[in-house]
C-alpha cells in the first residue's frame, strides 16, 4: 500500500516503480580523455538503461546496449553508465538516462562539456594596404565549453594601445 508520505512504494508483492537515486548531472571533460556518465535506479524488478542523446533539433538518438564484439567511436552503453574512452568536443551535449521496468519508468537529463583549448585562425594572417582603402581579414574559433557561445573581438594595434573597432 502507498500513502502519499511515502518516498518509496512497493505493491504488496514487493514490486516497486524504478527511481534514479543518483546521476551525473553535468560533467566536464578534455578532448581524447575518458568520462564516464553515470544513473543509478532502485526498484523491483530490477530496472534496465537506456540511453539517449538529444539532438540540436531536440530529437532523441538511442545508443544502442554495447557488445564486447562491436567496435565504434563514441560512448559504449553499459546499463547505468555511459563510458567513452576518447571523448570528442562533437560529443558534447545533452543526454537522458531512462530507468524502466515493468511498473514504470524514471529519467534524468545530463550535460557532458567537452573543453577543448581556443583556437583562433586569422587569414591572411598580415596585410598591407594604402591609407583610405579596405583590407579585409576572416577570424574563425574553435574550442572553448562546446556548449558555450563564443565572440570575436576586433581590436586595431596602434602603437601601445587598442582600439576596438565595430
Amino acid at each position: 500500500m502507498c500513502t502519499k508520505f511515502a518516498s518509496l512504494c512497493a505493491d504488496p508483492e514487493g514490486k516497486m516503480k524504478p527511481r534514479i537515486e543518483h546521476a551525473t548531472i553535468s560533467e566536464r571533460a578534455f578532448p581524447g580523455r575518458p568520462v564516464d556518465l553515470s544513473c543509478s535506479a532502485q526498484g523491483y524488478p530490477a530496472p534496465k538503461y537506456r540511453w539517449f542523446r538529444i539532438l540540436p533539433n531536440d530529437e532523441k538518438y538511442e545508443i544502442p546496449l554495447w557488445r564486447e564484439t562491436e567496435f565504434s567511436g563514441g560512448p559504449r552503453n553499459l546499463g547505468s553508465v555511459l563510458r567513452w574512452s576518447s571523448v570528442e568536443p562533437s560529443e558534447a551535449g545533452r543526454y537522458v538516462c531512462e530507468a524502466s521496468n515493468d511498473l514504470g519508468d524514471d529519467r534524468r537529463t545530463l550535460t557532458l562539456n567537452v573543453i577543448a583549448p581556443l583556437k583562433v585562425t586569422l587569414q591572411p594572417s598580415h596585410s598591407v594596404a594604402d591609407g583610405g582603402s579596405q583590407a579585409q581579414f576572416n577570424c574563425s574559433v574553435s574550442g572553448g565549453a562546446g556548449t558555450s557561445k563564443l565572440g570575436i573581438t576586433w581590436l586595431k594595434v596602434c602603437s601601445s594601445f587598442y582600439t576596438v573597432i565595430f
